[in-house]
């Protein structure tokens, strides 16, 4: 499967990893590879079955497939899956994957206009150098939003 994954050949790709996934059913694995190569083939429901059976760290690529197919509230939900999984992990500071995932729900939760939310996760946005930026201008938002309705009451 790697093989004919390596020759951009993803069809051929599937077989074999459908044909490793027989034989071993539950190894995260293959069936990451399988959603993967799924994806490749514009077979996205299938690739997204595959990352929820997986788990783990399939859960960011299911919500970046959620992200990149403008269902933002299951993306949300996914990456919020995915923060909770990862963020116990031992490297969880230096996961690149949760600056995005911290990015992605502080925007997310600004347009549904649940401030506190967003502010939690714009706050995690700084800890990261790829996002630090963009985290303290959401928070700038938010202070922008509150300070509006705090003049309206």
């Amino acid at each position: 499967g790697q093989t004919y994954e390596i020759l951009k050949m993803p069809s051929y790709c599937l077989f074999y990893y459908s044909v490793a996934r027989c034989l071993r059913p539950n190894d995260s694995r293959m069936i990451i590879a399988t959603g993967e190569t799924l994806e490749k083939l514009e077979r996205k429901s299938d690739a997204i079955k595959c990352y929820w059976k997986a788990g783990g760290t399939a859960l960011y690529k299911l919500a970046s497939l959620y992200e990149n197919s403008n269902e933002k509230d299951k993306a949300a939900a996914a990456f919020s899956d995915f923060i909770n999984r990862a963020a116990s992990l031992p490297d969880a500071d230096s996961n690149p994957d949760l600056s995005h995932a911290y990015k992605f729900l502080a925007n997310y939760y600004l347009t549904k206009n649940k401030l506190k939310l967003a502010h939690s996760a714009a706050q995690k946005c700084q800890g990261y150098p790829e996002t630090r930026e963009e985290g303290k201008n959401i928070l700038k938002q938010i202070a922008a939003l509150t300070k509006g309705r705090a003049c309206d009451d």
